[in-house]
């Protein structure tokens, strides 16, 4: 086995109400691996929250603003992970949660927060002194603090309605507790607008930091991958039973079960053949099935390329006609996570007609499309 990374993705999601973009952005997470997502402003209440869990996520914290529905952060940890939580807390006004526990038997703690715009300094003041006091392991913090730490980097126009002193203030006080703006750090020159932090004794530890694509909501996500020196486990494959309801897929199997059995069926032990033909359609199904997610994930990581460069563009320029230009791309980017949500919406439905190869999936088994 190889040491692997632990990747994290901390998102302002701005609302999960509606059950088709929570479907979207954890199919998103997923199909991102990641290890641990933070999101915020879920504005979700307690019965709402717990359905985000799901989709390989196993464990999941938060605390939901308790009038209206507003605020709210949660962390959730993929089923990837052998996680232990050892204590648990959050903040009243779903601002904050904070996760003590084990990953792979290394302690470490998660911090996720959402600072209401305008918050003033007590806030920050606080938010520190629980890292201090509560903190065991590795801290691993991030969230959207709603402020410009850097006001002619961090602002398209350079500028920022804060009072001038309070990102000064600020500053010293996450320096004084060890933290740095990770990404800010590693690109400390170029215009992108978002924020992650994590500790700065354990910087060594940071394999990478990025910005996504504003295209699921008005934030856009962050990435982080950490050595925390653990292992990857070894799994056993098996059949997405999805694909038996792609018409297209079922005769590409019948017909490799046809040559299959006309070069191999010589007479032999029925389990012999029966045991080698599992092996020989395994082969080929992760095949077909590696190259139907390389064509997906090739127009959909082509879509965002072209979002992330008019959002560079748009930052530097300003240029009023691009941002029409990135609503066409956000909404294509945005059917093709519609399509995989209904299709799978649709095959975990018992007794409905069997789905059209084209009807509900953003590419066909046989053709590619």
């Amino acid at each position: 086995m190889a040491s692997d990374k632990v990747k994290i993705i901390s998102f302002n999601v701005k609302g999960l109400l509606n059950p088709v973009k929570r479907k979207k952005i954890i199919s998103k997470m997923k199909k991102e691996q990641a290890h641990v997502v933070y999101l915020q402003e879920t504005h979700l209440s307690d019965k709402e929250h717990k359905k985000l869990k799901g989709m390989g996520f196993t464990h999941l914290f938060f605390p939901s603003y308790k009038s209206g529905h507003r605020r709210g952060v949660a962390i959730l940890v993929s089923s990837k992970l052998h996680f232990e939580k050892k204590m648990e807390m959050g903040d009243k006004e779903g601002r904050f949660i904070l996760v003590q526990g084990k990953v792979e038997g290394q302690p470490v703690t998660l911090l996720n927060i959402y600072a209401l715009p305008g918050s003033d300094f007590s806030f920050f003041q606080k938010i520190t002194n629980i890292m201090v006091t509560k903190t065991e392991g590795i801290l691993i913090c991030g969230g959207d603090l709603n402020i410009h730490l850097q006001p002619k980097l961090d602002s398209s126009s350079g500028k920022t309605n804060e009072p001038k002193a309070l990102h000064k203030k600020i500053n010293t006080l996450f320096k004084e507790v060890g933290l740095i703006d990770i990404w800010r750090d590693l690109f400390p020159n170029r215009r992108d607008y978002t924020y992650y932090s994590a500790p700065h004794s354990h910087k060594d530890n940071i394999h990478s930091c990025g910005i996504g694509t504003i295209d699921l909501s008005d934030h856009a996500p962050i990435y982080l991958c950490v050595d925390l020196g653990i292992w990857t486990k070894n799994s056993i494959w098996r059949l997405n039973t999805s694909l038996l309801n792609d018409p297209c897929f079922k005769e590409q199997i019948k017909a490799e079960i046809t040559n299959y059995l006309e070069f191999n069926d010589n007479g032999e032990s029925p389990a012999i053949l029966w045991d080698a033909a599992k092996a020989f359609l395994r082969g080929k199904i992760i095949a077909q099935m590696a190259l139907m997610k390389k064509l997906k994930s090739q127009t959909l990581q082509n879509l965002e390329n072209k979002l992330r460069e008019l959002q560079q563009l748009h930052s530097s320029t300003l240029d009023s006609s691009i941002p029409q230009q990135m609503r066409l791309i956000k909404r294509e980017i945005s059917k093709i996570h519609s399509e995989e949500v209904a299709f799978t919406s649709v095959i975990l439905k018992e007794g409905k007609n069997r789905m059209d190869c084209r009807s509900y999936r953003p590419m066909c088994f046989e053709c590619g499309l």
